[in-house]
């Protein structure tokens, strides 16, 4: 598929999260080894860049893009919304999304962003592609309420369509049908306005990981979004898949979790022939980490998790 600048990624591909423009606790060198460039896209959030706005444009000015500024030079790079932007219960709801504005949080708290901002922020970073956001705030979910979402998300999708960013349509994942503020039938196709040269994906922690994984085989997303694997490796679990030749389309996924007593003493390295950092300890010593709540513990299988996928993807081209 061909993004916008030109940029091709085989699909299917995993899109990245980041947090602040870095990936976890991964330093370059690590994801270097991890990530195929042509297999992924980096995740970076409108909410994230505008809160440092001013200092990105001064680098750009001075000749210091956005991927060199954010050390992702080389990768495909896509904005979207933080997912969990969506407030989680209505006293939150003061926090509104007008026909002109999308409410977020970053690190500053609670933001509003313009129409304006977010084709500011389009022009300043450049990114290959871009989400348009989708308008959730629906409760109490009447008819009303749901027309003017849907017109809200189209005039968000065709407003930043016009800046030339490849904007992909969505699946039921931005639009989650479980999620608190979207329990609402037929909203996730508002999004699906244009699928015209455009990348279907499923985005989100809450997706069904195995849903994901049958539209994946069956050719019917593009794009997969690692947040859901990276959350199991916060929490110690690593996925685990053949390391000897397997076929994609009925191979069994495995997360074995590393907080377990049971690896308290297994020297055992965690899989064979992986070249993530966390295949060279033995399983106890990332057990050890874990119970400890040492951050490199994590980082492991971020990393680990990450190479899985995206050797899983790799097999489905």
């Amino acid at each position: 598929m061909t993004l916008a600048n030109g940029v091709v990624v085989s699909t299917p591909a995993m899109f990245v999260p980041t947090s602040l423009y870095s990936i976890k606790h991964l330093t370059r060198d690590i994801f270097d080894t991890v990530l195929d460039p042509n297999q992924c896209i980096i995740e970076v959030y409108y909410e994230d860049v505008f809160e440092n706005l001013d200092a990105i444009k001064a680098a750009s000015e001075a000749g210091l893009d956005f991927k060199k500024f954010s050390n992702f030079k080389g990768y495909p790079l896509w904005l979207a919304l933080r997912e969990d932007r969506y407030f989680q219960n209505k006293e939150e709801l003061t926090h509104n999304n007008s026909d002109d504005s999308v409410s977020c949080v970053n690190h500053s708290g609670v933001c509003k962003l313009t129409i304006a901002n977010l084709k500011d922020i389009i022009n300043t970073v450049k990114p290959d592609a871009a989400i348009s956001p989708v308008d959730h705030f629906v409760l109490p979910g009447n008819e009303k309420r749901i027309k003017r979402s849907r017109e809200r998300t189209k005039k968000y999708f065709e407003a930043l369509k016009s800046v030339g960013s490849l904007i992909p349509s969505t699946m039921d994942g931005t639009v989650n049908s479980d999620h608190p503020l979207t329990a609402l039938s037929g909203v996730s196709e508002c999004a699906k306005i244009d699928t015209v040269n455009t990348g279907r994906y499923m985005r989100g922690s809450s997706i069904n990981f195995e849903d994901a994984i049958e539209l994946l085989r069956k050719g019917q997303c593009d794009f997969f979004d690692a947040s859901f694997i990276l959350s199991q490796a916060e929490h110690g679990k690593a996925l685990i898949l053949p390391s000897e030749e397997y076929d994609p389309m009925d191979v069994q996924f495995t997360f074995i979790d590393l907080f377990d007593p049971k690896y308290l003493e297994d020297t055992s390295k965690l899989q064979e022939k992986c070249p993530c950092p966390a295949c060279q300890f033995m399983k106890s010593y990332i057990h050890h980490l874990f119970v400890v709540h040492e951050l490199l513990g994590p980082a492991c299988l971020y990393a680990h998790n990450l190479y899985q996928m995206g050797q899983f993807l790799r097999k489905l081209e």
